[in-house]
């Protein structure tokens, strides 16, 4: 769905039709953004989705209910189109987390702000229930004096609190975000939230503010300017909304309000709301300059001026209702007054009337005494003449509006001969002059004439600080430093800087030099064309900037593929080189004649000659010793027991059996029978099945003193016996560890090493065998 953020309408898409197609907005004319609508029963990171209560330039607002502490929510979702933004993002959840550390009973609190699954950034606040200003205005039309000033001034002390604590901006300031709840307490919304954190700002028109209510600086895009003093214009332009039923500049086409924020001065407060404090006008004139350096200095400031002028015009009203008592009551004693005497005139005239009967009864003139009445009171009525009437203040009023219009348009006939002559800043500040001499007779003609007075002095300064720039281009552009630049960052503020100069503010300088008598084409002073073109070789340039990176980092990632193609390569040789020694260490277990060791050495050449140039260290060592090793002759393992009989000799090679010889038939031995004679017995090999002879060959090889006695090709053989008879895996192991190290340089010290890889192996257990 899409969504006009200055209209507010959503726009559906078509029938049948997955998503809209339109881009801009149908009514104004301002870009389209995309809505993401959660249904009923959505969760959201522990909120659950009720309904859609609002809807605003950077999202949906729903009802939500929090699950775990039971308790509704206001819960924000931001438009998906802002979410792509990262810098946006980043700078909305660092104004979130200030937001939520306040607390203050004007501001809504801010709860809980995240990302949830499916990409949902949200913030959670307060749920108020209430009408905003701009809705209460709408319908009740402007707001009383007591209670505007009352509202007006717990906001201007909650901006105080949020920019002293946490240095916090609004930046959406309007009456929409102004709640009054049925209790008579007031809040603000959305602090901090409705900011634009992008460094770039938008094109008039497509300001994140809203256009009624946004700060000449906002709208210039001129960022170094955005601060707390934005947000004092924005509040400016709510209170005269507020007292005045209307924003200071209405309308529907953005584009235009924010022209007319630029260049128009709205008409005073006072001249639209008579009973308006003089003090309240001029401090909205105040806040709603141009400038943010003419606006108050502090919010303190703004709240201590809007606590004074509450606290006067309380005290005016009280003393006008005291003044309107007397005055009733000083009417009700005239009319008591009034009535006595007309009732004495009546008794006296009734009396007279008697009198005069009785003289025509008797014949004779009576005397009668009549009653004295009491003073009349000054302006009383004659007791028996017609009534005189009073005259009222209504035609002393009239007069005096009258004259007052009189002297007004005199002096601005006066005025307006004098004033072209004058610099405009001097006619601006007769003409403000003469605004707030005669605020109720302003002539219409002289507010026409007061802003294009101060559009003109926008305008020249605009051209002077555009000229300003301009000089520093065509400097840097005659210089041509940047064209010998290698830094892309420079590059891109240089085009920057020309974009900028001819962007919006040159096009809006255009749009208003006819008005002010200037020749569009005069602005640039010619200069246009040249920095353009210079635009265009600094683009040439950073294209070449960026070609020599594309090709650098074509290079590095050649260079990282080409890295990550040896390392594979020397990964699998070195898995190729272990896995094929491996084989070799297995294998030589398994020769058992002279063919077989000729083809074992046929093999360990091949391995050399294929791995050995890069091959570890230690097995390189490990080849070496596998050559040395290699059996040259195979002698019986009988023979090298039958020389050693002698050392040999009274050792227990089997439980209860000592050694005295060994022949090709089997181990001669001698046990202790039950009686305790020593007997003496032959073993047949086949019987001992293994254990015995490799106990005995054990024996051998791991005492010194036995091994070093052995020839090269015994030591060999001795070896190869005890191998033969070990895991193969195991013995590749131990074998690579006992190689590590080892010198290849000396057989000797390679045939020791062998014969001390025996030594790694626990000796071996030997099988309880049956007497024979």
């Amino acid at each position: 769905m899409k969504y006009c953020p200055q209209c507010k309408q959503t726009f559906p898409p078509p029938d049948g039709a997955a998503e809209s197609v339109l881009s801009s907005c149908p009514v104004c004319g301002s870009s389209l953004t995309d809505r993401r609508i959660l249904a009923p029963g959505t969760v959201v990171n522990g909120f659950t989705i009720i309904r859609e209560i609002g809807h605003g330039g950077m999202g949906v607002v729903y009802l939500a209910r929090q699950v775990n502490l039971e308790r509704y929510v206001a819960l924000k979702v931001l438009e998906d189109s802002l979410t792509g933004d990262q810098e946006f993002v980043d700078g909305f959840f660092r104004e979130a987390r200030s937001a939520a550390s306040l607390s203050h009973p004007n501001i809504v609190q801010a709860y809980d702000a995240g990302i949830a699954e499916g990409g949902i950034y949200f913030f959670v606040m307060e749920l108020i229930d209430g009408e905003n200003l701009d809705r209460y205005v709408a319908e009740h039309g402007a707001l009383d004096l007591i209670k505007g000033l009352e509202i007006a001034s717990r906001i201007s002390h909650a901006l105080a609190y949020a920019w002293e604590h946490q240095h916090l901006c609004h930046g959406d300031i309007k009456p929409e975000n102004i709640i009054l709840k049925a209790n008579g307490e007031v809040k603000l919304a959305d602090l901090g939230l409705a900011r634009d954190y992008r460094k770039e700002t938008l094109r008039p028109g497509e300001v994140m503010a809203t256009p009624a209510y946004a700060p000449p600086e906002i709208i210039r895009a001129e960022s170094e300017k955005v601060g707390f003093r934005s947000d004092m214009y924005s509040f400016g332009a709510t209170l005269y909304h507020i007292f005045a039923g209307t924003p200071p500049f209405p309308g529907d086409d953005p584009v235009q309000v924010c022209s007319m924020q630029l260049n128009n001065q709205p008409k005073p407060l006072i001249a639209m709301r008579s009973e308006v404090p003089s003090q309240l006008s001029i401090l909205v004139d105040k806040l709603m300059e141009k400038s943010p350096n003419n606006r108050p200095e502090s919010w303190e400031q703004v709240a201590g001026n809007l606590d004074a002028i509450l606290r006067g015009l309380k005290h005016s009203r009280e003393k006008e209702e005291i003044a309107i008592l007397r005055e009733i009551q000083n009417r009700n004693q005239l009319r008591l007054k009034k009535t006595v005497i007309a009732a004495l005139a009546v008794l006296a005239l009734i009396l007279a009337v008697l009198a005069a009967l009785q003289v025509l009864r008797s014949g004779t003139e009576p005397v009668v005494d009549l009653p004295h009445p009491e003073k009349a009171p000054v302006g009383a009525p004659p007791v028996a003449g017609p009534a005189v009437e009073e005259s009222g203040p209504a035609d002393s009023q009239e007069v005096a509006v009258r004259i007052s219009k009189t002297e007004a348009l005199a002096k601005w006939n006066a005025l307006k001969t004098s004033l072209p002559a004058m610099a405009p800043e001097d006619a601006s500040r007769e003409l403000k002059n003469y605004i707030e001499e005669h605020p109720f007779d302003v002539e219409d003609e002289a507010m026409e004439y007061l802003n294009f007075l101060n559009g003109k002095i926008a305008f020249e300064k605009g051209l002077g600080e555009f000229r300003k720039q301009l000089y520093a281009c065509e400097k840097e552009c005659q210089g041509k430093t940047l064209l010998r630049s290698s830094n892309e960052n420079e590059l891109r503020k240089g085009m920057a800087r020309i974009d900028s100069l001819f962007g919006a503010k040159y096009k809006s300088l255009c749009e208003q030099a006819p008005r002010f008598d200037v020749d569009p084409a005069s602005l640039d002073e010619g200069k246009k064309t040249m920095l353009v073109q210079y635009r265009q070789a600094l683009n040439t340039r950073l294209s070449q900037i960026r070609e020599h990176q594309r090709i650098e980092r074509e290079k590095k990632r050649e260079a990282k593929e080409k890295a990550a193609r040896e390392e594979l390569e020397k990964k699998q040789f070195m898995e190729a080189c272990e896995s094929e020694f491996k084989e070799l260490c297995v294998s030589v277990t398994a020769v058992s004649d002279r063919e077989a060791a000729q083809n074992f050495s046929d093999s360990l050449e091949k391995w050399r000659s294929k791995y050995a140039s890069a091959a570890p260290v230690e097995y390189k060592e490990g080849a070496a010793l596998l050559r040395v090793i290699l059996p040259d002759a195979f002698i019986p393992e009988h023979e090298l027991l039958h020389k050693f009989r002698t050392k040999l000799a009274g050792q227990e090679i089997l439980p209860g059996y000592r050694f005295c010889d060994a022949s090709e038939k089997g181990i001669l031995c001698q046990y202790r029978s039950d009686s305790g004679v020593l007997v003496t017995s032959r073993i047949p090999w086949e019987q001992t099945r293994g254990r015995a002879k490799k106990s005995v060959l054990y024996r051998v090889s791991v005492s010194p003193e036995l091994f070093r006695c052995l020839s090269g090709d015994q030591q060999t053989k001795l070896f190869k016996c005890l191998v033969a008879e070990r895991h193969p895996e195991e013995f590749y192991q131990a074998f690579l560890d006992r190689a590590t190290g080892i010198s290849a340089n000396s057989k000797p010290e390679l045939l020791r090493a062998a014969g001390y890889y025996l030594s790694l192996f626990a000796e071996p257990e030997v099988e309880e065998e049956s007497q024979p």
